[in-house]
């Protein structure tokens, strides 16, 4: 799987810290908050399951 993220990207306003994860779907990134200095968990579709077009 490719990824989209690497640690130390930015992404509206959340610093990419590692990847906590990845699965058939895609991945789950580790991320800051760049303002309120708190971690979230950012979920990343893989790329052909977000163009897919829903049945």
């Amino acid at each position: 799987m490719t990824h989209v993220f690497r640690p130390g990207d930015t992404f509206l306003g959340y610093t990419i810290e590692r990847l906590l994860g990845e699965g058939g779907l895609g991945s789950v990134w580790l991320a800051r908050h760049g303002m309120l200095d708190t971690l979230y968990a950012v979920k990343v579709l893989d790329r052909d399951i977000a163009k897919a077009k829903p049945e």
